[in-house]
């Protein structure tokens, strides 16, 4: 699909997705701390996880390459995201329903995983194929995993 030349990144994409869903956790999870004013907080973490990224990098890259970097860019915004709700939730408690989060994202994971198999050595028209009907099945469960009544 693309040309050859992208293909040695083609690894490190679902480590990037994954580290920028988690960002964009980081930033939902900073509400409440903003909200009460409390910004002096990410004068913290936002160091700490820069000192994780910058310390991972340094052991994983010359080992693993591009792919080092990629894990961890992750595991800097996982910490970061986990820092922030944790702060947040003392701060200003908001019912963010985790459990349901990390329900959705390990579904989701296994989709990708799944998708990956299924698709080595298919056509450009099954790939299309293939990735809609998994698209289309993850986004009915996600549909009804949002009907889920939510705990009181």
């Amino acid at each position: 699909m693309f040309p050859p030349a992208y293909a040695s990144a083609e690894m490190i994409i679902p480590f990037i997705a994954l580290a920028n869903v988690f960002y964009g956790l980081f930033e939902l999870f900073m509400v409440g701390v903003l909200l009460r004013e409390k910004v002096r907080f990410t004068i913290l973490f936002l160091p700490l996880a820069a000192v994780v990224h910058i310390a991972l990098n340094c052991l994983l890259i010359p080992n693993y390459g591009i792919v080092g970097a990629a894990i961890s860019t992750l595991v800097a915004y996982l910490l970061l995201a986990c820092v922030a709700y944790f702060v947040n939730q003392r701060i200003y408690p908001l019912p963010f329903e985790i459990g349901l989060f990390g329900l959705a994202l390990c579904l989701g994971i296994v989709w990708y995983i799944g998708a990956m198999l299924l698709l080595r050595g298919q056509s450009v028209v099954m790939h299309w194929i293939i990735l809609g009907g998994i698209g289309c099945l993850y986004g009915g469960i996600l549909f009804l995993l949002g009907h889920i009544p939510a705990k009181k």
